[in-house]
């Protein structure tokens, strides 16, 4: 909720954010590149998220949910040595991919963050961010569970 404005799914919620509050800190892109950039890794990321999400709900097996996460390895590679997605300043698609490095860790029980040492210290880059820390580590956010209470991949 904002104000009058009550939003529920998650990827309008970040975008509602971005076009609301998030010009000064760029976190819709500083360039036209980056916009696309972060519009293209979202989509990857959707697409990986979507099949491992049909798992959780529905045959519930984690095997299928951690070879799915396998296919975060191009993102990776697209993430290379830069600090954020689009560089060296985060923007709302590294906090999307972010909550999906949890998850995947979670089901993985650590191996996903072991497999990819990439994604793990970037992980680590969007947690340590000076205001998304002190959230992270607040009673409002909602670390767990990932998915409703009909998944079979929960907690």
């Amino acid at each position: 909720m904002d104000g009058e404005v009550k939003i529920t799914e998650s990827s309008a919620i970040m975008r509602y954010i971005v076009n609301q509050y998030g010009e000064a800190a760029y976190l819709g892109g500083k360039s036209d590149s980056d916009k696309a950039y972060a519009d293209m890794i979202f989509g990857v990321v959707s697409d990986i998220r979507s099949a491992a999400t049909g798992h959780c709900y529905g045959s519930g097996d984690v095997n299928a949910v951690k070879e799915i996460s396998n296919r975060m390895e191009a993102v990776a590679k697209f993430l290379g040595e830069k600090k954020f997605i689009v560089g060296d300043y985060p923007t709302w698609v590294d906090f999307f991919v972010f909550e999906q490095i949890e998850l995947f860790n979670f089901v993985t029980e650590g191996e996903f963050c072991e497999k990819f040492p990439t994604l793990a210290a970037y992980h680590l880059r969007v947690a340590s961010l000076p205001k998304f820390d002190a959230y992270y580590k607040s009673d409002k956010f909602m670390k767990r569970p990932f998915n409703n209470k009909v998944a079979k991949i929960n907690n």
